[in-house]
């Protein structure tokens, strides 16, 4: 070990004594520690896909025209090529964007993904990477649906019927109860004889 008083060679580097950065090339920044240890920030879900609008009255939709491209979130990749064509109005959500409800050309409601408080209507809490068909909602004509926190979520059909399922801490389904609801459950509770749009 050489000593500090000694020549030491160029640049100090047999010195023991630490050298001063050059003011010209100053040293690289330091990793924070925070920085080291944290994982890396979430990647913020892509914006809702809003729904198909209705054909114009008196002009026929062509299906390449009602086609809904859903190839953009990783969700739908689970799908193949010619389920991914069949979907006429999709609605994903979750913290990453792993949760979707959808329905099809041909009148089918499916969903797929995590299934967080039973938002997916499966009737039970497993998640599913394979699109399940919810039966009561088979035969019915979807005009409308969404999602809200927690998350749980809305349908309306073509006939005037309102169903609910998922979260419902806060009473947000409108069933008179703060239970979770896991399968889609018909609301008729002050709409008798309204219809729902």
């Amino acid at each position: 070990v050489s000593s500090s008083s000694g020549g030491g060679g160029a640049g100090g580097e047999n010195s023991t004594t630490p050298s001063l950065p050059d003011p010209r090339h100053p040293p690289p920044p330091s990793p924070s520690p925070s920085l080291a240890v944290s994982a890396p920030p979430p990647v913020p879900a892509p914006p809702a896909t809003s729904p198909t609008p209705p054909p114009r009255p008196g002009r026929p939709r062509s299906p390449a025209a009602a086609m809904l491209d859903v190839s953009k979130w990783p969700l739908f990749s689970l799908l193949g090529a010619k389920e991914t064509a069949a979907v006429r109005q999709a609605c994903v959500f979750g913290t990453s964007a792993n949760e979707a409800v959808y329905v099809t050309h041909n009148n089918e409601f499916a969903v797929i993904g995590l299934n967080c408080s039973n938002c997916l209507g499966t009737g039970d809490s497993l998640s599913t990477i394979v699109p399940k068909t919810l039966d009561v909602l088979r035969g019915k004509k979807v005009a409308s649906f969404s999602y809200g926190s927690g998350p749980h979520v809305l349908l309306a059909t073509e006939g005037g019927e309102l169903y609910v399922w998922g979260h419902n801490g806060y009473s947000q389904l409108g069933n008179g109860s703060t239970n979770q609801c896991g399968a889609p459950s018909l609301i008729t509770t002050n709409l008798q004889g309204k219809r729902v749009r």
